[in-house]
């Protein structure tokens, strides 16, 4: 019987042990009891946390760098616009120029006021959080997850 096989699956997957028991035809009490003994369940939580807390912070940097695309088009934007406006043939005078130039600046402007720091730092913090749990959810010891069929795709 391949336990190590049997115990990632339940840790890694939302599999219960009823469904590892008709799976590998062992009664659901001696997998019971195999997860009690080895700790299956605070396993599992310190997985899900971790992955969690890992997921949180990808999606951190996604946003980070979408922000950075976003200003660095406003200020390539912003460019282009002090160019044409500095233009020696740059005498607009219809109103109509005015408004769209003024509705540009008016978007760069919101573009950069955009509360991306406030909720980056709330981002963090619940990062930091998810992080604490995890390690204070098995602070006694050491625990190596082992998935079957390749590398940990999410280490960093």
């Amino acid at each position: 019987m391949n336990w190590e096989a049997i115990k990632t699956e339940y840790i890694t997957t939302d599999t219960s042990y009823r469904k590892l028991s008709e799976k590998y035809s062992i009664s659901r009490a001696t997998i019971t009891l195999r997860a009690k003994r080895e700790g299956w369940v605070a396993l599992k939580n310190q997985f899900n946390a971790e992955t969690m807390a890992k997921t949180q912070n990808a999606i951190v940097k996604d946003r980070v760098k979408r922000a950075d695309r976003l200003y660095r088009a406003a200020d390539k934007l912003l460019d282009m616009i002090e160019k044409r406006m500095d233009a020696p043939e740059f005498i607009a005078y219809d109103t109509q120029s005015y408004r769209h130039i003024a509705s540009c600046l008016k978007d760069i402007k919101d573009i950069h006021s955009i509360k991306t720091d406030a909720e980056m730092r709330e981002q963090e913090a619940r990062i930091k959080n998810l992080e604490k749990q995890a390690e204070q959810e098995d602070t006694a010891r050491e625990v190596t997850v082992t998935i079957a069929g390749g590398e940990d795709s999410w280490q960093k």
